[in-house]
This record gives C-alpha cells, sequence and structure tokens, in this order.
C-alpha cells in the first residue's frame, strides 16, 4: 500500500509539473530572443550552483535559489521554471565516491527533484504577483521589498510542504514530524 501511494503521489507530482509549465508557457509574454543570451547564463549558472550542493545533517542544500529568485524577478515564471529545472536536470553532484548525473540517478528521483522545483519556483512567482496585486502599490520600492520577501518564503513553503509529503508517505511518519524538522522546529 505504502508503494501504491508513494507511486501515486508522483504521478501527482509530475503531472502537476507538466500542467504548470504548459500553464506558464500559454501566458508567457516574454520571447525567448530578447532575453536568450540572458536566459542561458542562467541555466549555466543554476546548472553550477546545483552542482555544488552543501550536505548538512544528511540532507543537500543547493546554493541555487539565489539563481531562481533573480530568475524570476528578471524573466517571469515560465523561464525561471525552464532555468531551474534544467539546473536540476543537468547537475553533476558527488555523492560519497560516485559522481550522480542525469544518465545514472534513478528516474523518479530526478522527475521529483525537477518536479518539486518547478512546482516551487511557479508558486512563488505567482502567488506572490497575485498577492501583490490585490493592494494598489505605485511604489516601486514597496512592490520590490514585497518580491523580495514573498519569493524566497513561498518557495520555501512549497518545497517543504512537497518533501514532507513524500517523506510521511515513504516513512508512515506524520507529516507535520517532518515539516517541523525541515524548519528546525524539532529538535
Amino acid at each position: 500500500m505504502k508503494k501504491l501511494k508513494q507511486y501515486l503521489y508522483l504521478f501527482i507530482l509530475y503531472t502537476l509539473a507538466i500542467v504548470i509549465l504548459i500553464s506558464a508557457y500559454k501566458s508567457n509574454s516574454i520571447p525567448f530572443s530578447e532575453n536568450s543570451l540572458g536566459i542561458l547564463l542562467f541555466i549555466i549558472l543554476s546548472i553550477i550552483t546545483e552542482s555544488s550542493l552543501v550536505i548538512y545533517k544528511r540532507l543537500a542544500i543547493s546554493p541555487s535559489f539565489a539563481i531562481f529568485f533573480a530568475s524570476i524577478y528578471l524573466f517571469g515564471t515560465f523561464y525561471s521554471m525552464i532555468i531551474a529545472g534544467l539546473g536540476v536536470a543537468l547537475r553533476i553532484f558527488k555523492q560519497g565516491e560516485k559522481y550522480l548525473h542525469i544518465l545514472n540517478i534513478e528516474i523518479k528521483k530526478l522527475l521529483f527533484n525537477i518536479s518539486n522545483v518547478v512546482i516551487s519556483v511557479y508558486c512563488s512567482s505567482i502567488l506572490t504577483n497575485k498577492l501583490i496585486s490585490q493592494f494598489e502599490i505605485t511604489n516601486n520600492a514597496i512592490v520590490d521589498l514585497l518580491k523580495f520577501l514573498l519569493i524566497p518564503l513561498i518557495f520555501l513553503l512549497t518545497n517543504a510542504l512537497i518533501i514532507s509529503t513524500l517523506f510521511s508517505i515513504l516513512t508512515n511518519d506524520s507529516f507535520l514530524k517532518f515539516l517541523s524538522q525541515i524548519f528546525y522546529l524539532d529538535s
């Protein structure tokens, strides 16, 4: 039953990532040709930072969020999803004595990581814009400050929810246990 729940969750996550990627593509108003050099540079930076994982308490932390954050701000939702997804897909990192990359990572793990980052980028970008648009703020500095605060917060929450749900399914432990561990509420 646990395997069925795991595969169902992963299927839903993969499907959601594809659906929102298509949605972001359809609503994208920025032609690739206008920003092609910048987007390609950010893809390369994303791959480099994703390949520079920091290991902390058996958890791999990627410094690439700075790239995702800047890409959301500069290129919008769709291209940021592409930048983040390719960064995760094309990263190379060492685990133990072995280098892992797109050709030797288990496909369900690779797709989970890509889906997680794509959904997190989408939610942080779209929800931030929706929240800010609810208020008639004409001061660009305040809008920028709100983006600076909301994008990381929403990204972190979305990412934590996705990971906590998977760990809860894999271990049959409480979802809240994993969520509290992510936010260091549980020692």
